[in-house]
């Protein structure tokens, strides 16, 4: 929304609604899931016992941990990474280090580690080191273009969390490292759970990319849904958390999310349909009711008075959401109209839509959920507080989201 043409204050409160009442967790973050800088500065060390093999462990990689962990341990042995016997360790892997090594055993390990509990973080721009084990999981949600993944499973529940972490030429690899870390031991925080109602355990995919003029996050939430009555179908719940924070001297105009659910990762048509998404488009003051549970309730594949088991809500000012969303189509898109001479342009904004997509099951009697989603944000130049902004750019994050059957 380009604030220059427009005179009214448009106001819309936005208030996403999903049946049952959901534990505090799922709340977490809600208005913003970018932590306040000089907050992160402050926060008490943990101590977390951490590993890092790399060939080119500097003093940078030493200072930017040592806020979070004195505990470092730095090692350019193989055997080294064979005999780390705590699940509590973190395990940092550089990917330049793993060239020369027996790559059998470097994916072994850290199938491993993955597999029992160990929070793993790749350095590199690919997270397939990681992939073999997300595959026998039975999930994985990265972002293209990262420099830094990481996975953590949850032995309790079986939930997994994957992190992809991204930053322009401004942003050193260190930097990165210590954002990614402070991610993880986030993730390690958070409230996983088993599942709830009629909800899966939780599998979760959280990016954050850092441009010079902004940063984009997401906090997103996959679940399957149990206890439908459809034998043909599985159904799946992407619970977004989008997020844009613009840096000094900069606003935003526009956020949108976007999922072409009929087709695969890697381009090839799938059976898959958006079955329901809210919200829809908003403008002015007004309460949306994004009723999913509902949904399946009159659809007839789930019990009447079906307990979904998750509820979220949330408000803001200045934003008109705008649904360019084709479901004949199975096309899932809206687009945030935000003023970007207001403080919903100059301060960190969180949407958080729902979809649900529905998936044939196949003759085994499972099915998959193979989708990418799109995120976008546009920052801007601040000329004039409050008056005139220039040099709008676009950016984006695409997640590939995979659970496998």
């Amino acid at each position: 929304m380009k604030c220059g043409k427009i005179f009214a204050l448009v106001t819309a409160i936005l208030i996403v609604s999903v049946m049952a009442p959901l534990a505090s967790a799922e709340l977490t973050d809600s208005n913003s899931i970018l932590k306040d800088e000089n907050a992160s500065e402050i926060n008490i060390q943990k101590d977390i016992q951490t590993s890092i093999f790399t060939n080119n462990y500097t003093e940078s990689i030493s200072s930017s941990l040592n806020k979070y962990t004195t505990k470092i341990n730095n090692s350019e042995n193989l055997s080294d990474l064979e005999s780390i016997s705590s699940t509590e360790t973190i395990v940092v892997i550089d990917e330049s280090w793993t060239i020369d090594k027996n790559q059998t055993t470097i994916e072994k390990n850290i199938d491993r580690l993955v597999k029992r509990g160990n929070p793993v973080v790749i350095v590199g721009d690919s997270p397939e080191l990681l992939m073999k084990s997300g595959q026998d999981l039975g999930f994985t949600g990265f972002s293209e273009g990262a420099q830094i993944y990481s996975m953590i499973h949850s032995l309790d529940t079986g939930a997994v969390t994957c992190i992809s972490v991204s930053g322009d030429e401004t942003m050193s690899t260190s930097e990165l490292l210590a954002r990614a870390y402070q991610m993880v031991s986030e993730s390690l925080d958070d409230d996983i759970g088993a599942p709830v109602g009629n909800l899966s355990e939780p599998y979760k995919t959280y990016f954050e990319k850092t441009t010079s003029k902004g940063i984009m996050a997401s906090k997103t939430t996959y679940h399957k849904l149990l206890g439908d009555n459809d034998p043909n179908n599985d159904y799946y719940l992407a619970h977004y958390r989008f997020s844009a924070t613009p840096l000094d001297g900069h606003s935003k105009s526009k956020m949108h999310i976007s999922n072409n659910v009929s087709m695969t990762s890697d381009g090839y048509p799938s059976e898959r349909t958006l079955y329901e998404y809210k919200p829809t488009t908003t403008s002015g003051t007004t309460t949306v009711g994004a009723d999913l549970g509902a949904a399946l309730e009159w659809s007839g594949k789930f019990s009447a008075g079906v307990n979904i088991g998750i509820n979220w809500s949330h408000s803001y000012s200045d934003v008109t959401v705008i649904d360019k969303s084709l479901p004949g189509s199975e096309y899932f898109r809206l687009n945030y109209d935000i003023d970007e001479c207001t403080n919903a342009g100059y301060n960190t904004l969180t949407v958080e839509p729902g979809i649900i997509i529905c998936s044939p099951v196949n003759s085994n009697g499972s099915s998959s959920c193979d989708v990418t989603d799109l995120y976008l944000a546009e920052f801007c130049d601040v000329v004039w507080h409050g008056k005139w902004h220039n040099n709008f750019t676009e950016e984006t994050a695409l997640q590939v989201v995979l659970f496998y059957p």
